[in-house]
């Protein structure tokens, strides 16, 4: 799922930062997505917009993993790299076909310069990197594996370190083909 920096979330996760005292219950984003059933979400540069420490009160209620592959943060526990999905599915003829979804969620390698305070406690690193060195485990664990980038990015240019999303000059992908 692209969360789209869901903790932050413009006004509503202003509202429940900006709580006086300890953060209490289950912060809606997340309570939202644990109704829906989300099997994982990748965190987002605004995710961290309000410090470390609220982050992981918010995401410890979620039911479904965080991830963030390409960060790493200094002092306590990383959030989850990668998850593997199980599904099953049955075909035309009845028969039931297992199926392992490998994900993996990136945030902008960007994050902690964005932020100046964060550069303290974490560190994000380049997108294509991380991805080349955990797609091969992700492979391993007999998950589906897939990296695209848009068609007409990837017959005209070639990424650059450090890019977290495709440059705006990119034509939009056709409904039709999304």
């Amino acid at each position: 799922m692209d969360n789209g920096d869901f903790l932050q979330g413009g006004p509503m996760g202003d509202l429940v930062a900006r709580r006086s005292g300890p953060f209490a219950g289950t912060h809606p984003a997340i309570a939202a997505m644990n109704a829906l059933g989300c099997d994982a979400a990748a965190l987002g540069n605004h995710d961290f917009n309000f410090g470390l420490p609220f982050l992981r009160r918010a995401v410890a209620r979620a039911r479904f993993p965080m991830l963030a592959a390409n960060l790493t943060v200094r002092r306590g526990a990383d959030f989850a790299a990668t998850c593997v999905i199980e599904r099953e599915l049955t075909d035309p003829q009845g028969n039931r076909l297992p199926l392992r979804i490998g994900v993996i969620g990136f945030l902008p390698p960007q994050t902690e310069e964005w932020d100046q305070d964060l550069r303290a406690v974490m560190r994000s690193d380049d997108i294509l990197d991380c991805a080349r060195r955990l797609a091969p485990r992700l492979r391993a664990q007999g998950s589906i594996w897939s990296w695209r980038w848009p068609t007409a990015a990837s017959a005209a240019l070639s990424p650059c370190p450090g890019w977290s999303t495709p440059p705006m000059r990119w034509p939009p992908c056709p409904a039709s083909t999304c």
